[in-house]
């Protein structure tokens, strides 16, 4: 239960305290009984059978009948919210309900008027100042608990009545959150329902009460509904007497029952258990050889978030035959009583209801009693009940040196715990037989190390497991790149990723930071790998060619830090430019034509390919029209082309990077009896143009390849 929460706000509970079982001095009380409690962010709702609350400090009682609110830091009461006044005359308020967005507070208890309006034992409230809303089924009888459906759209009671938002409903109904409205859904049951837990998949509905029938199947004070269809499940644990709370453990994969009971019969049979019971949720109901014992009834149970503990409630005056009037703290694994006692100097009648603050640090009680914990209190009271927390010194992590660790353990009072319980083996020190109560320092040497442990306080609570690993790594990571520094082309380059790989035994890699513009990189966020490098963003333009720097380290969870690498890329993203000397045209007799390719900067040129005859030239990795085969390699050139015959001159040329074009650049003609020295297409008489026109529309050889 190690953990640092703030959903309540009560940050202000350690350092209030005196000690476990002393009551938190900030907090409100009333002058009598507190039945029910719900959690805001900021607020506690609580519900009951009192007029008045008082704020610490303060001489004048506030009057809150009924229902008051308080703030959850400072545990003052609200001072304008105030829904209810004694003309209302509520007998009581046993259940509240926050809705899912926590903008509307649902009510149920004893009552025909609420804020001044007709309201039949359920009535809505705004959270936020108290007013009275439009949602009013009408109920005829006490209601007594209330659950909400996970996705918040269904409001379940259970209680005393018979019938519900005008329609008949033994004993529990379903109502809709938004307007009220009785749903199809319907479980009735022969006798009242006390209290109810919905599984949080929102597919079970766990009753417990006075009932020894349940939609018309034998289920006697304890069942299982689907909340599908409302009929019992096969789950099925019967009670010999009154069930009067319900709890699901926070992996839902337990109930726990308190009530009147001393048998439970599951499905593994009767089996003797005063009081107090854990089933499974799942059928068939197993029941937990969970078994810790009380001589009187348990009206009331908590359990802690980390489900460490189970508090309980009631009227006893003893649990597993050791003293502990109506209030006590049983170990969640085996049942045993812890040594918290609250009770012990107290003027308390009955403890009715229990919850434990999301932050698992406070316990909220509420009963009969004007003194509890040696503390004058009435009818509300707070613990600080968070577990022990163990301080570890270094903390858990990778070092380049062997370390001696050391252990603290303090409780929420700040007082030293009553020892801690290790083990380097991973398992539990709770139990494990290899645990080690720690009394020195403890020397980390090994490459790797696990430690887990507990701290045990005073009062017997226990902190849950935690794990520690440390790492003696003296050795710097190394990081592989996925493409070497070279010469890409438009075709070849790829992102970059970089890996990091720490040895065997290593810390393992924290992060990798670079940069790419050829600066030092640091170890900021600024210089951070998060994803694949595109090299091509550091070049001025991204079309163009250039050289891309990229520079780079990885450091490990113990800091060690690697050389920073350095690879250097040349990005050719552009073909060739390949030009004839002399130009095309009509000449009087043979020529010699010159082909020169300029790369512009790039990788340079590798080769040129060429033909005579309107084909397309090719080094034999060209495709061919159809798309599948391959055009062959045509000559490539290698000195001047000899021209005695007119013809049209297609070249093919790539360069070092793999980049290449293909084009027909010149077209040349011969004429003995001419003299025009026309260059270009302007010196083709008008037949040749008309051919060489339909020749290059069908050879698509008019622009780069």
């Amino acid at each position: 239960m190690r953990r640092l929460f703030f959903g309540l706000g009560l940050l202000f509970a350690a350092s209030t305290a005196a000690a476990n079982d002393t009551p938190n001095t900030a907090f409100s009380y009333s002058d009598a009984a507190v039945n029910s409690f719900a959690f805001s962010s900021s607020r506690i709702y609580v519900g009951g059978l009192f007029n008045q609350f008082t704020t610490v400090g303060s001489a004048v009682p506030d009057i809150r009948h009924r229902l008051a609110g308080l703030d959850s830091v400072s545990g003052g009461i609200l001072p304008n919210w105030r829904p209810t006044q004694v003309a209302d005359a509520i007998v009581s308020i046993n259940a509240l309900v926050l809705s899912k967005d926590s903008r509307t507070l649902f009510v149920g208890g004893d009552f025909s008027r609420f804020v001044g309006a007709a309201r039949s034992n359920v009535a809505a409230v705004d959270a936020a100042n108290g007013a009275l809303t439009s949602w009013a089924p009408v109920v005829d009888g006490v209601v007594r608990t209330m659950a909400l459906s996970p996705d918040g759209t269904t409001l379940y009671i259970g209680g005393d009545f018979l019938n519900a938002g005008g329609g008949g409903r033994a004993h529990l109904a379903a109502l809709t959150t938004s307007l009220g409205q009785l749903m199809p859904w319907s479980a009735d049951t022969d006798a009242p329902v006390r209290t109810m837990a919905v599984t949080s998949d929102g597919g079970t509905l766990f009753v417990g009460g006075d009932f020894t029938r349940v939609a018309g199947r034998s289920r006697a004070r304890l069942a299982a509904i689907n909340l599908s269809n409302g009929l019992a499940t096969p789950w099925q644990a019967d009670a010999d007497a009154t069930v009067r709370q319900l709890r699901i453990s926070p992996d839902g994969a337990d109930l726990y029952v308190g009530g009147d009971f001393t048998t439970i019969a599951a499905d593994t049979g009767a089996q003797t258990r005063s009081r107090l019971a854990r089933v499974s949720t799942v059928s068939p109901a197993i029941l937990s050889s969970w078994a810790p014992a009380t001589d009187a009834p348990v009206d009331t149970l908590a359990v802690s978030r980390d489900g460490e503990v189970v508090f309980i409630g009631g009227t006893f005056s003893s649990v597993n035959a050791t003293a502990r009037s109506q209030i006590a703290v049983v170990d969640a694994a085996a049942g045993a009583v812890m040594p918290w006692n609250p009770g012990g100097s107290s003027t308390i009648t009955q403890i009715g209801a229990l919850e434990v603050s999301s932050n698992d640090a406070s316990l909220f009680v509420g009963g009969d009693f004007s003194m509890i914990g040696g503390d004058v209190r009435s009818g509300m009271a707070v613990f600080d009940v968070a577990p022990p927390v163990t301080t570890l010194s270094p903390v858990a992590g990778g070092y380049p040196t062997a370390r001696d660790l050391t252990m603290s353990c303090a409780d929420n009072a700040g007082n030293p715990c009553a020892s801690i319980r290790y083990t380097t083996d991973g398992s539990d020190p709770r139990t494990s037989a290899t645990a080690i109560v720690y009394s020195a320092s403890i020397h980390i040497a090994a490459a790797s190390t696990t430690i887990r442990y507990s701290g045990v306080d005073a009062y017997g609570r226990e902190e849950a497991a935690t794990t520690a690993h440390f790492y003696i790594d003296g050795k710097a990571p190394v990081t592989t790149v996925s493409l070497p520094a070279d010469t890409y082309g438009r075709a070849t380059i790829t992102a970059v990723t970089l890996t990091c790989k720490d040895e065997l035994d290593g810390s393992g890699c924290a992060a990798i930071y670079f940069s790419g513009d050829g600066s030092e990189p640091v170890a900021d966020l600024a210089h951070q790998y998060l994803k694949a490098i595109d090299l091509t963003g550091y070049l001025s333009d991204s079309a163009a060619d250039g050289t891309v720097t990229l520079k780079y380290f990885s450091v490990d969870n113990t800091g060690n830090q690697e050389a920073t690498h350095t690879d250097v890329y040349t990005l050719d993203q552009n073909p060739p430019v390949v030009t004839a000397d002399p130009l095309g045209a009509t000449y009087s007799g043979p020529i010699d034509v010159t082909l020169t390719c300029d790369d512009q900067g790039g990788s340079g040129c590798k080769a040129m390919y060429y033909t005579l005859d309107g084909t397309k030239p090719s080094d034999g990795t060209v495709p061919a029209s159809d798309g599948v085969s391959l055009v062959p390699a045509t000559t490539e050139y290698t000195g001047p082309i000899h021209l005695a015959s007119g013809a049209p001159v297609s070249v093919y040329v790539i360069d070092n990077a793999g980049n290449s074009a293909s084009a027909l650049i010149a077209i040349y003609s011969f004429n003995a009896n001419r003299t025009d020295t026309r260059h270009g297409l302007a010196a083709l008489d008008y037949p040749v143009l008309l051919i060489l026109a339909v020749l290059f529309a069908v050879r698509r050889c008019c622009r780069l390849g």
